[in-house]
Formats: structure tokens, C-alpha cells, sequence
């Protein structure tokens, strides 16, 4: 969980860089702020309705489904590329289900670590975590001029593909729905 965490927050920092990138390419900041809001209302739809639809799934079948949905959605903004629109919509659909992972992510460490360790587990994991973030933004701006916009949003895509699969292909994490997360 945290190197799927750290690695994650690693691309949203270089996102965090070609978000502005999109903005430009389909035409100017207007452009940008609608792709950033479609982020902020995604991530809010899949941490509330989302997440009430699935309640009645497990909560390994949901994350599964969450990191699915995500590396689904984020190629398929690589294939609606040219229309902003469709592009956009895709983009908050890709969000819906990072939000829809995020309401267990917290909970499922939480679940797993005693009592007694909860504090230093949470405290390496946070930072850990939020290190990476402006590591990714810092190590793609510079990368920006030679990773093609499409390329940064593959490569994104696969690493949630590879993440799904790491989760689907764990005997660990198959135990997670003995948790106690509520």
C-alpha cells in the first residue's frame, strides 16, 4: 500500500505539471481550470456516491474496483486526446474512482498496524507519501519537453494497470475484508 502511495503521489506531482500542459494544448487556462475542477468534483463523487453504491460490495472488491476504473479512464483520455469535452469527461471519471480508493486507503493501514505502532506507521507513511509529491512535479517539468503529453497520461495509466494487478495478484491483500474499517 504505501509503494503503490508513494509511486502514485509521484505522478500526481508530475500531473500537478502537465495538468497546465493540457490547459495549453486545448487552448489557454480556461481550460485548465475546468480540467482541475473536473479532478475536484471526481475525487468528491467517488469518496461520497460512489462509495455509498459499493458499500455493498468488499472492500478488496471495491479498491479493485476503484484502481481499475482509474487505469481504464486514464487511457482512455489518451484516446480522446483532441476533444476537449470528451477528454474532460474522462478526466473526471478517472478521478471518480481515485476518490472512490482514497476512502480506504487511511482505514485499511489502519486496520492492519497495532495500537501501539499506529502512530510511527502513519508518520513514515505520510511522509513518504508527501515527499513524492513535489519530487514528481519537480522531475516532470524538466521531463515536460520531452515526454509527450499522451506518453506522460500512458505511462500513468499503466502504472495504475500494474497496481490493479499487484492488488488482484496478492495473497495479503485478499485478507483485507477481514477488517474491521468502519
Amino acid at each position: 500500500m504505501t509503494f503503490a502511495s508513494v509511486v502514485m503521489n509521484f505522478f500526481f506531482g508530475g500531473l500537478n505539471t502537465y495538468v497546465v500542459l493540457f490547459g495549453r494544448h486545448f487552448g489557454g487556462s480556461i481550460y485548465y481550470g475546468i480540467l482541475e475542477s473536473m479532478s475536484a468534483v471526481g475525487i468528491l463523487l467517488g469518496m461520497t456516491v460512489v462509495y455509498r453504491q459499493l458499500k455493498k460490495l468488499t472492500v478488496r472488491q471495491s479498491y479493485l474496483i476503484g484502481n481499475f476504473g482509474r487505469a481504464l479512464f486514464m487511457i482512455l483520455t489518451v484516446v480522446s486526446y483532441n476533444q476537449f469535452w470528451l477528454f474532460a469527461i474522462i478526466y473526471l471519471l478517472s478521478f471518480v474512482f481515485q476518490g472512490l480508493t482514497q476512502v480506504f486507503e487511511t482505514p485499511m493501514i489502519q486496520a492492519t498496524v497495532g495500537s501501539d505502532q499506529l502512530g510511527k506507521v502513519m508518520t513514515c507513511f505520510y511522509t513518504l507519501v508527501s515527499v513524492t509529491l513535489p519530487l514528481g512535479s519537480l522531475a516532470f517539468s524538466f521531463l515536460a519537453d520531452r515526454f509527450d503529453l499522451r506518453l506522460f497520461l500512458l505511462l500513468f495509466a499503466l502504472f495504475y494497470a500494474g497496481i490493479f494487478l499487484l492488488f488482484l495478484a496478492s495473497h495479503a491483500f485478499k485478507k483485507v475484508d477481514e477488517l474491521q474499517l468502519s
